[in-house]
């Protein structure tokens, strides 16, 4: 069987040659590094063929949807993995079409009922950190890093790129609103970031500013929630797709800031997603 799925262009050039050739036909200008890879030293046939296989259909996805300019191929034994491919791309302008490269295809699944999604973690209290490392991890996600200070954060994003993530409002030096400040440069830097934001407790303002920031892929909720697990992985993969997910009392705190009117207090981008979220009804005859 091997035999009859071994391209021959694998034993001609060996992987590391081989991936060139659908990288230099997809259309795209595709980085090929083979960090690791000994000169000389083949993988087994069968795993060779999976990895030419696991490149060359991705990078053709991607030339067809992704809207991506280029693409980066890796190609390195690790305890993760031998091949990595990612684009930038983020599908074409239509809703059949958008969201369908590399990137895009990892949110479609992750919104259709929610498999392994790539995560940044952004908190600075170690036990809790940790906690989420474990969670996230044992439910199948991948942590692509972990980071525990403000500083870290922007460059953790823009290195991984990940499927969501999940920030810490205050975080070392200053303790104020740098994971909020980082989520905010972040969403500019990379359109569309999704980015859950967790919070020791309510406070509107930031919550208001984060609805502010329009598009979805946002959520707000307090760290408390994060021991009600199904509840937490659920808002994690609902802004990974593209939704938002905000905890009921910051859902209620924003509709009680004006008590007369709760809902004409609000901005219109707050409206429009507090209109269409699952706990607004019962939050709002609450606050009325």
């Amino acid at each position: 069987m091997v035999r009859g799925i071994h391209p021959p262009i694998l034993t001609d050039r060996g992987l590391v040659g081989a991936v060139r050739a659908p990288a230099a036909s997809s259309g795209l200008t595709v980085a090929v590094e083979d960090d690791g890879l000994e000169e000389g030293v083949r993988a087994p046939a069968a795993v060779e063929a999976a990895a030419y296989f696991v490149v060359a259909e991705p990078l053709t996805n991607a030339a067809k949807y992704s809207g991506s300019p280029r693409a980066e191929v890796g190609l390195a034994r690790t305890r993760r993995g031998l091949v990595r491919v990612r684009d930038e791309g983020r599908g074409g302008a239509d809703e059949t079409g958008g969201g369908s490269g590399l990137l895009g295809m990892r949110r479609r699944v992750a919104a259709l009922g929610g498999v392994a999604v790539r995560v940044v973690i952004a908190e600075d209290n170690a036990l809790l950190r940790e906690g989420l490392v474990l969670l996230l991890t044992s439910s199948g996600h991948e942590v692509a890093a972990v980071v525990g200070t403000g500083p870290e954060i922007l460059p953790a994003l823009l290195e991984h790129r990940p499927d969501v993530a999940v920030l810490d409002v205050r975080m070392p030096p200053g303790f104020r609103d740098e994971g909020l400040r980082a989520a905010r440069v972040a969403r500019e830097k990379i359109p569309g970031l999704p980015v859950l934001v967790l919070s020791q407790y309510v406070e509107e303002s930031y919550a208001a500013e984060l609805l502010g920031g329009g598009a979805g892929g946002l959520g707000y909720l307090l760290k408390d929630r994060v021991g009600r697990v199904d509840e937490f992985l659920d808002a994690l993969e609902r802004v990974a797709g593209g939704g938002t997910a905000l905890d009921p009392e910051v859902v209620t705190e924003l509709l009680t800031r004006r008590r007369d009117t709760p809902l004409d207090a609000l901005t219109p981008r707050e409206r429009e997603v507090l209109k269409a979220h699952p706990q607004v009804t019962r939050a709002a005859q609450a606050a009325q």
